[in-house]
């Protein structure tokens, strides 16, 4: 009987985990599937790619405003050409390389200041669409794969854009928008990437957005006087969800592949808002 009864609890255990994948494997597709939900990539080792990019990003913070411009201006070029290819239909063919150049040209423009940034975006605007006619695939309208184009490359590059400019107003600021953002990621995928429904995992990223605001007013982190780290830690914790909820507007439904682009999803809303309010901040 006893023989009998291993090969059983070996077939359970085998059952169960076999069900156990499923559920999580079908959970997974229900999110992917959604249009404006918020995907956990599963996939191949993303905590160590998360940990190589907070060391990386926090290393070009550092050293410099041209650093940061470099890096965000790469990343925000993938995220482009990702989001481009994922948004091609048979009658939409926005073309990879423009959204990509747009993508990086806004965060490398900001070098200069926030005058040439608005000029490229006003220029991105018309290039779109000449290129788009220029490379027009056929049966595509150039005007919709122009949009497309601009889909793609203009809110990741203002986001990408809005860090450097982050850098040029204070090093702190962009600093700690990036602890507080990094901090959001850790707590919403350390949960979220487990939970059953779709709330826990954000909850658990503004925890640690609070926590982490806590130690920045605690040590006094410049620009921030005051209590003002407060109020900008809060636009944080309350935007980076609506990022990442904008990513999944960006793209056709909210799985679509664009790792990069969900690299920087946690910027898109967050990141313009508080250099926002950072100029506002320094003159009143």
């Amino acid at each position: 009987m006893s023989a009998d009864a291993a090969p059983t609890s070996r077939r359970d255990r085998r059952a169960k985990a076999v069900a156990t994948d499923a559920s999580v494997g079908f959970r997974q597709r229900q999110l992917d599937t959604s249009r404006f939900g918020i995907v956990y990539d599963i996939d191949g080792p993303r905590v160590r790619f998360g940990v190589v990019w907070f060391a990386i990003a926090g290393v070009a913070l550092w050293f410099g405003i041209v650093p940061t411009a470099l890096l965000f201006g790469l990343v925000a070029a993938l995220a482009a050409a990702q989001t481009a290819t994922a948004l091609r239909t048979k009658w939409r063919r926005p073309d990879r390389r423009v959204a990509a150049a747009i993508a990086a040209a806004l965060p490398l423009s900001a070098l200069v200041g926030v005058g040439l940034t608005g000029i490229v975006v006003m220029v991105a605007a018309v290039l779109s669409v000449v290129a788009s006619a220029v490379l027009r695939a056929k049966g595509t309208d150039p005007i919709v794969d122009a949009g497309a184009v601009i889909r793609s490359s203009l809110f990741v590059g203002l986001a990408a854009a809005s860090m450097v400019l982050l850098h040029r107003v204070d090093i702190g600021a962009a600093m700690a928008l990036f602890l507080l953002v990094s901090a959001y990621e850790f707590g919403d995928f350390l949960v979220g990437s487990g939970a059953s429904n779709r709330v826990e995992g954000p909850v658990s990223g503004i925890i640690a957005v609070v926590v982490v605001t806590v130690a920045l007013a605690v040590a006094q982190v410049p620009p921030f006087e005051g209590g003002t780290i407060w109020l900008f830690g809060v636009i944080a914790a309350l935007l980076c969800p609506v990022g990442q909820v904008a990513a999944s507007a960006i793209l056709p439904r909210a799985g679509a592949p664009a790792r990069a682009l969900r690299r920087l999803d946690s910027y898109l809303v967050a990141a313009p808002v508080w250099l926002v309010l950072m100029w506002a901040e320094l003159h009143l």
